[in-house]
């Protein structure tokens, strides 16, 4: 229990010696500096002599606070100080240290004298004015201090002291607001003159983000405790500030309500988080009436639940601040980017402006791009309950799905995602060709399989033809299509077109010819045509072949009497 002054009467009575009793009250008396290694009892330099690494320190935080220190006070109380350098302090801590490993039952009240011992060699004070004052005011003047080891120290020493979860809460809660109300009276500028001789007004610096803040929470060991009575702080805020939001006063409650988010998180208290929402609910409303959008920001990043705070989104997209999450240092917020993201894709779909904005600063241009498509390819749905009449409504719908699929390859391109870009170009070719194929009345978009048969094999304009082909992913011979419109219709112009997109392959001629020979009707101006086609084969023996079948004596003779006349009379007389 921590009573060494009643535990040293009793074994002076019944003169019976404890190792562990002999333990601690040599390690009082070397941090008292009643006595020094060299005068140390025999037994215990027979323990420092061991090489025992018997035990590892459990960490403190599991340790419990239920002895008095009282005993520790009067046991020290009248001894004499002897001054120290820092070595020798540290010869006596790592004593005291060696002892400590070989301390059973007594080790919380030997961890208690050696820390005590280190704040006061770290604070310059004596030991006994650690023991003696009050616990709370050694640790804020520990806390104060720039020492890496800090945190640790203060873990021990609140570990050893007695006191309870609600008090240790109460003194981190009263701290915590005390911190924020220095730093932002200070605005954080002038922390560096309010440092002296290694100290500070701040037990921790707001500044240095939650990685030191996560330092001072292992300080609690109810950390969900101390996230209530943060959060009490915040209520008292908005209870009692009313009249006076100021931005001094929104910026701490702001800070609050993270660090209250913080112990919530990493105590997994599904509870206290819900609570945390609804104070950061009621402290952005005042923010957005002091119009102090950048605090806004910082709640929002801060707490980071982007889904249950869309709230915030709506209040920057209303007060046209929305470009505040553009922000520098916000494209390093990954979950941020995709929030936005998700927001302006619900909430905001015809937004290219947003769009573009966000593209520019997060360099998600495959994001983007992705969302412009389905945009695109959402409002080419919508079109197909449509009548495609030559109206204004119409144009001006289809222009703005023309928009969204130009717009869309542009990104494509700069993430360097070219097989995508180059579908969403065929998608734009598509409805810029249906803008000008309004007025005739002729419909290229939303097409099925027939209908696009139909159009691609007998629309007269082959450009065209090969725009609606592409954009529908459709892998076209153009045999039925050069029949159509050349064969039968005999337009040349159409060829010509073709020749200058298309390779005229000899397979492709065959094909036609094929086609032509099943036809029921044939005219001088289908055969002309077919004799045009098949000029433009280089297989001399196919071209020699086909005329043959067709009955072509001209062609024939004119291929006889030409460069390739001596080639085709070989392979003739061979078979």
């Amino acid at each position: 229990k921590g009573r060494v002054s009643a535990c040293t009467e009793v074994a002076a009575v019944f003169g019976h010696y404890n190792q562990d009793l002999a333990i601690i009250q040599t390690c009082i008396a070397l941090a008292t500096r009643q006595t020094t290694i060299e005068h140390i009892e025999p037994a215990m330099k027979r323990l420092i002599a061991k090489n025992s690494v018997k035990r590892v320190r459990v960490p403190s935080i599991t340790m419990t606070r239920s002895f008095s220190i009282s005993s520790i006070s009067s046991i020290t109380s009248g001894l004499v100080d002897i001054n120290s350098t820092g070595t020798e302090a540290h010869e006596l801590t790592a004593v005291m240290e060696k002892l400590y490993a070989h301390c059973k039952k007594g080790s919380q009240v030997c961890l208690r004298v050696i820390t005590c011992f280190k704040i006061a060699e770290i604070l310059g004070l004596q030991y006994e004015d650690v023991v003696i004052n009050s616990p709370f005011d050694s640790l804020r003047k520990l806390l104060r201090i720039h020492d890496s080891n800090k945190f640790a120290l203060a873990r021990d020493f609140l570990t050893t002291s007695g006191l309870s979860d609600e008090e240790v809460t109460g003194f981190l809660a009263d701290s915590i607001v005390d911190v924020l109300k220095i730093f932002v009276k200070g605005n954080g500028s002038d922390l560096d003159s309010k440092v002296s001789d290694g100290r500070s007004e701040l037990i921790f610096n707001p500044s240095d983000g939650m990685e030191v803040f996560s330092q001072f929470l292992k300080l609690c060991e109810n950390i969900a405790l101390l996230g209530d009575r943060i959060l009490q702080s915040v209520t008292f805020i908005l209870s009692n500030g009313q009249q006076d939001m100021s931005a001094t006063v929104l910026t701490i409650q702001t800070e609050l309500i993270i660090m209250a988010h913080e112990c919530y998180t990493i105590s997994s208290n599904m509870e206290g988080i819900s609570h945390v929402l609804r104070a950061a609910r009621n402290c952005c409303d005042c923010i957005a009436d002091a119009e102090e959008f950048t605090l806004m920001i910082r709640l929002l990043t801060g707490v980071g639940r982007y889904s249950e705070m869309l709230y915030i989104f709506h209040a920057l997209q209303q007060h046209h601040q929305f470009e505040l999450l553009l922000s520098k240092g916000m494209d390093r917020e990954d979950k941020l980017k995709v929030a936005i993201l998700d927001y302006l894709k619900r909430y905001q779909p015809d937004d290219n402006e947003a769009y573009t904005m966000v593209a520019l600063k997060f360099t998600m241009y495959r994001d983007i791009a992705g969302m412009l498509e389905a945009c695109g390819y959402r409002s080419l749905r919508f079109l197909k309950d449509k009548t495609l009449d030559n109206s204004k409504d119409i144009q001006d719908m289809l222009k703005k799905c023309l928009q969204y699929f130009r717009d869309a390859a542009e990104s494509f391109v700069k993430d360097n995602s070219v097989r995508k870009a180059q579908h969403c170009v065929r998608q734009a070719r598509l409805l810029s060709l249906q803008l000008q194929l309004l007025a005739s009345g002729v419909s290229v978009i939303n097409l099925n399989r027939d209908q696009l048969a139909a159009f691609v094999n007998t629309h007269g304009r082959f450009i065209e033809a090969m725009v609606v082909s592409d954009a529908y992913d459709r892998r076209t011979d153009w045999v039925d299509a050069i029949f159509n419109n050349v064969v039968i219709n005999g337009d040349m112009r159409y060829l010509q077109e073709m020749r200058l997109h298309v390779h005229i392959t000899s397979d492709l001629v065959e094909d036609v010819v094929k086609r032509y020979k099943q036809a029921t009707t044939k005219t001088s101006a289908s055969l002309t045509a077919i004799k045009k086609l098949l000029t433009l084969t280089k297989d001399a023996q196919l071209q020699y072949r086909l005329a043959s079948e067709l009955g072509l004596t001209d062609m024939i003779t004119a291929m006889l009497k030409g460069d390739t006349g001596s080639y085709l009379q070989d392979i003739t007389s061979v078979f």
